[in-house]
């Protein structure tokens, strides 16, 4: 059987944990850190204002279609991001000498993604790799 002062300690511990945890939760709600959770937002406008059911649909349609236009925005962006970075790779490349450029191809590979995956996703943007000792 363990000691008794072990299982006071334990104890006086794991009231400790809960009472810390409580008081940083609480402070966390207090300074808008968390929030309680309010449902979704057709849910909440219904609650205040008294959607009819039609109302509710068109509602919902309207949320559906603006997360979807949201969606395309956020992806166009991060194609032309990329387009933008492999736009200025090849620019710093061109500077280079062809040995400089066998080293900079090396160890400064981008960490963004492959050119195939920009050309394929953006290619308007995307440069044509420059022959080297430009």
């Amino acid at each position: 059987m363990p000691d008794k002062s072990n299982l006071w300690s334990i104890a006086i511990t794991a009231i400790a944990s809960v009472l810390i945890g409580f008081a940083i939760s609480t402070l966390a709600y207090r300074m808008r850190i968390l929030r309680v959770p309010a449902g979704s937002f057709v849910g909440r406008l219904d609650n205040k204002v008294h959607l009819t059911s039609a109302q509710r649909d068109q509602v919902t349609e309207i949320i559906r279609n603006t997360r979807d236009k949201i969606e395309d925005i956020r992806r166009d962006f991060f194609r032309a991001r990329r387009a933008a970075m492999w736009e200025s790779y090849d620019k710093v490349r061109d500077v280079l000498t062809p040995d400089q450029q066998a080293i900079f191809d090396r160890d400064f590979a981008p960490p963004w993604g492959s050119r195939k995956e920009a050309e394929v996703e953006h290619p308007a943007a995307s440069p044509s790799p420059s022959p080297a000792g430009n």
